[in-house]
């Protein structure tokens, strides 16, 4: 399941701001932190399929691409690359699996960046409290006690701005990450020459289809190409790419 927001009586308990949260719930932190892992390899990934695609020209775009800070702006460089090299197949399965490790990574994102607390309405989680939500509240709130770390919020804080990681959720979002790092992982392999050349000279080698086929990257495509029947005239069909060999 996906975390949720406070909600009913459990929400009124005093939320805590509480870093150590980690050392104290090792059964939870260890998920969070294996989600800091998996996107790390993601964000490597994109890197790594970038050289791949453009082989000896890729060192001007690889200088490019460590300058940047976001995973949105590397995966814009690594796709407006692909663009260039790809075949129109090639281009979709990127696509749909970057939409993938987008929706993924936002796990990785908020326990990278979001601050750790903890609730007693919420013993078996790990409360992840939106940066700007507690930044406002800073600024409203008169500063009553000298620590920061292991302070209760007031009950001016709105608990909404709060996301609830339980065990289920921490599971699920580690199996996103796994399986959007996996996809990404296989379409690296995928555009690799001689992978490419393997598949043309073996019929049942097909890495690319065996990505299109798997059920969350399935749906993506056909949400792809359900957007372009539905406005063809902004999106129209790309003229067929050159590839690599």
């Amino acid at each position: 399941m996906p975390p949720t927001r406070p909600a009913g009586k459990n929400a009124k308990e005093t939320i805590q701001v509480l870093s150590w949260v980690a050392d104290w719930k090792p059964h939870l932190s260890s998920k969070a932190s294996r989600c800091i892992a998996l996107g790390s390899l993601i964000e490597n990934l994109y890197g790594a399929i970038l050289t791949s695609m453009l082989g000896a020209n890729a060192k001007p775009a690889a200088a490019m691409y460590k300058s940047l800070q976001s995973l949105n702006a590397q995966s814009a460089v690594v796709l407006a690359a692909a663009e260039a090299v790809l075949s129109d197949d090639e281009l979709d399965v990127l696509s749909a699996v970057t939409s993938l490790c987008n929706r993924a990574m936002k796990h990785r994102h908020r326990f990278a960046h979001w601050v750790w607390g903890h609730s007693k309405g919420y013993p078996e989680a790990i409360i992840l409290i939106d940066p700007k939500a507690l930044l406002e509240y800073e600024l409203e709130t008169a500063v009553t006690q000298g620590n920061n770390d292991n302070r209760g919020l007031q009950t001016n804080f709105d608990p909404s701005s709060c996301l609830i990681y339980d065990e289920a959720a921490l599971v699920e979002a580690v199996n996103e990450l796994k399986s959007a790092e996996e996809n990404l992982a296989r379409f690296r392999f995928a555009v690799l020459p001689f992978s490419r050349q393997l598949s043309r000279v073996a019929g049942a080698y097909q890495p690319l289809r065996e990505i299109a086929e798997q059920p969350d990257v399935k749906l993506e495509l056909q949400k792809l190409a359900e957007k372009r029947q539905k406005n063809p005239e902004a999106q129209p069909p790309r003229p067929r790419r050159g590839r690599r060999g």
